[in-house]
């Protein structure tokens, strides 16, 4: 985003991202055990309780990953 001559670095980050689901151990058959989420802007792992990430700003959105809500 563009103000005048100026570029906003920071405006993109207030929009909520949904944070990025990576499956990191699987049982025998196949099935996911364990992953981690990732911060879609800059790759760093994250907590299911940040509301921004702590590395970049990006304001994240923990409503639903991969069609279930983690909140629970």
């Amino acid at each position: 985003m563009e103000i005048g001559e100026y570029k906003c670095e920071v405006c993109p980050r207030k929009r909520t991202r949904k944070p990025k689901k990576n499956v990191i151990d699987r049982f025998e058959d196949g099935e996911p055990m364990a992953w981690e989420h990732i911060c879609p802007s800059c790759g760093r792992n994250l907590d299911v309780s940040y509301k921004f990430c702590p590395e970049c700003g990006q304001a994240l959105d923990w409503s639903e990953i991969n069609g279930e809500d983690i909140r629970e």
